[in-house]
């Protein structure tokens, strides 16, 4: 076979690891279909054609008793690939075109009509209440292990100045906007559960900092994950 690189007009084509063409996909290079030689053997035999990619073979690989028939279908005009990927897709996952409703578990289910039925519009966001997986949920109080995660991150934000003043400000705007508040000693309501809590920074934005809730921190073999309903997708 020929290189692709001696060809860089024919751009409809797979190349394999030695950089030769391997596969002809399509045929808008009508060039590389050209035969240059032929060498034909008896009837219903392969045939061997050399073209501007090399020499190929034509025809069945074994013989056969029962009678084969192709089909060749050509469409005039340029189909847009995104089309065309999507038409293939379709084909060969058709059952990605089953509604996601009927193949929802009944956890899910319940899940989605807990959301459904608790969505509100809230000072022009939307609110929604927990699916809990139970009418009592288990959660024992947690705090005291909250406070020791709470200790290691003040110990690590003390040993890094820019850090700390980061975290800080990530909190008080959380606070300023509304999406926490503080609570007065003695009005903590039940049930009740704590948050570990930690930095995380994206390596190509350093200067922004997001607080991540760790609500699968375990606690007597529990956590606030394993309370909810987890939900389709």
């Amino acid at each position: 076979m020929i290189a692709l690189r001696h060809l860089p007009t024919l751009l409809n084509v797979d190349v394999d690891v030695d950089n030769e063409v391997s596969i002809l996909i399509g045929s808008e290079v009508p060039e590389a279909h050209w035969v240059f030689e032929e060498c034909c053997g008896r009837r219903k035999q392969p045939c061997a054609a050399r073209t501007l990619l090399g020499w190929t073979l034509i025809g069945p690989l074994s013989g056969t008793n029962h009678r084969v028939a192709s089909v060749n279908f050509l469409s005039g005009g340029q189909e847009p690939l995104s089309v065309q990927i999507e038409r293939m897709y379709n084909a060969d996952f058709t059952e990605t075109t089953l509604s996601s409703k009927e193949m929802m578990s009944i956890e899910e289910r319940r899940a989605l009509a807990i959301m459904e039925s608790m969505v509100q519009m809230v000072d022009g966001h939307y609110q929604l209440s927990l699916p809990w997986k139970y009418e009592n949920p288990c959660l024992p109080n947690k705090r005291g292990m909250a406070v020791k995660r709470l200790d290691l991150l003040k110990r690590c934000l003390e040993k890094d100045v820019d850090l700390k003043r980061k975290y800080k400000e990530t909190v008080e705007e959380y606070t300023s906007l509304g999406h926490a508040q503080k609570i007065p000693n003695g009005q903590v309501g039940s049930p009740v559960w704590y948050f570990p809590h930690h930095p995380v920074v994206h390596p190509q934005k350093p200067d922004n900092i997001r607080v991540v809730f760790d609500c699968a921190a375990r606690f007597q073999n529990t956590s606030l994950n394993d309370q909810l309903l987890q939900g389709p997708d």
